[in-house]
């Protein structure tokens, strides 16, 4: 109680030292000094565990009036999403001299960050006048304030759960983002990182695709190759215009079809079905399947980009996903989520505030959304994706590996599919290129869904 202070300085002086939260004396004097002198002034908020460890201190600061309250603690079961929260003593917050009252709540990251005003509310705020003796005698102006509210997600708590129980397991870095196919909306978004990798950002990480992005390659081809079909014999050799195949592709005959090549991410074959393509052809699907759509969230996110090939090796490049492109694992789970339904939609995380994108500038036709559903439910049943197979139940999928830039020799490796109506893309960082490890992953993750809600 400001009024009850008999030395103010040495309260504030004693306060700032004993909590060590980067405000000096000056500003703990200058929030006394400012307060209303009949009220309590609430100067910092601690937790029972640093008032345990700080209390032999706090009870020789002269004037302290200690308040105990029960608030609920808040712990997210989606932490890349929701963010982080502080007290104005936050240190970042003193550093920055952001302007909260003491005790304010104040988000430090995520959603908690990005709706502030709306889920702290706004605080009354007074102008008044003191007399000499520090006690209020008139108020000369009032700004009413308004009481914090709730921001719901589209979030669900089953297949969130079923996310993260699959990643945390793992011995390499991996993210799962999950979307309802025909909606766009965020339903799950779980991350692991793991003991000298790097952490794989699964909104707004710039990743080459590999093979995965062949599913935006197929359905180049099949839009605008005449003759072209999914029983078209093409080979699968070993290198084929300087391109190999990584990983290893095994033996898949003389002339396998194009699905077989599909279904065993085979890059060798795509790279010269990439001299069937031109620029254009290639941008129009990758326009069809929301790659660099101008959608916004309330977090940051990327959408993906496909840049205009120099060249025919940059454009074979680009097929097979190791070239200009670059995707973030929500941006492929949302190229997932148009096979399964027929129609790409932009993502949602807060209903309130759909995100802002107009409708993709190109549409596949409904005999090409058809063809490329068997084609990834071969690379599952039969092909380099079958480690993601469920009994009883079709998973649909494609693989893919690239190198991960700026970490020499580890790699980006992809399962990008569906099950049921809810879409997803499953990122892992490994040493190997093997699908394997990834592809089992999405299995375990799809298996679960079978059982959340």
């Amino acid at each position: 109680m400001p009024d009850e202070l008999t030395n103010s300085w040495l309260t504030a002086r004693d306060l700032a030292r004993v909590t060590d939260i980067g405000a000096d004396a000056d500003e703990m004097l200058a929030q006394i000094l400012a307060a209303p002198s009949e009220s309590f002034l609430e100067l910092v908020t601690l937790s029972p565990a640093d008032y345990r460890r700080l209390s032999a201190g706090l009870a020789k600061v002269p004037g302290l009036i200690v308040k105990r309250i029960t608030t609920r603690l808040f712990k997210s079961t989606v932490p890349t999403i929701t963010g982080q929260i502080g007290t104005e003593t936050a240190r970042v917050l003193v550093e920055d001299g952001e302007p909260y009252q003491p005790g304010t709540t104040v988000g430090l990251s995520g959603l908690q960050q990005a709706y502030q005003e709306k889920l702290a509310g706004l605080a009354t705020t007074e102008i008044v006048v003191q007399n000499a003796a520090g006690r209020q005698v008139a108020v000369l102006q009032r700004w009413r304030g308004y009481p914090g509210t709730s921001v719901g997600t589209t979030i669900d708590a089953g297949v969130q759960a079923a996310a993260q129980r699959a990643v945390a397991g793992t011995h390499f870095s991996a993210a799962i983002v999950a979307i309802r196919a025909g909606g766009g909306q965020i339903l799950a978004v779980a991350d692991h990182q793991a003991a000298g990798m790097p952490a794989v950002n699964p909104l707004a990480g710039q990743y080459q695709p590999g093979q995965s992005f062949m599913i935006v390659s197929t359905a180049a081809l099949l839009t605008s190759s005449p003759g072209f079909s999914l029983n078209t014999p093409i080979g699968c050799f070993p290198t084929n215009l300087n391109f190999t195949n990584v990983p290893r592709e095994p033996f898949l005959g003389t002339q396998p079809t194009f699905s077989v090549d599909f279904a065993h991410a085979c890059s060798t074959a795509f790279v010269g079905l990439s001299l069937r393509l031109s620029p254009a052809d290639l941008q129009h699907a990758a326009d069809a399947f929301g790659i660099g759509a101008p959608w916004r969230l309330p977090l940051q996110a990327f959408a993906g980009r496909l840049q205009t090939p120099a060249g025919s090796g940059q454009q074979a490049a680009d097929v097979i996903g190791v070239g200009t492109v670059q995707v973030s694992p929500l941006a492929m789970a949302l190229a997932a989520g148009l096979v399964e339904s027929g129609s790409w939609h932009a993502p949602t995380l807060v209903p309130s505030t759909a995100a802002q994108a107009p409708v993709p500038r190109a549409h596949l036709d409904s005999l090409i959304v058809s063809e490329l559903r068997h084609l990834m439910s071969l690379t599952v049943k039969s092909g380099a994706g079958r480690a993601a197979d469920l009994p009883g139940a079709t998973v649909f999928g494609e693989v893919g590996t690239a190198p991960l830039a700026g970490h020499h020799g580890l790699r980006a490796i992809w399962f990008v599919g569906f099950h049921g109506n809810v879409a997803f893309a499953v990122l892992g960082f490994s040493r190997s290129a093997a699908f394997g490890p990834v592809a089992q992953l999405a299995g375990q993750f799809a298996a679960a869904l079978g059982t959340s809600s």
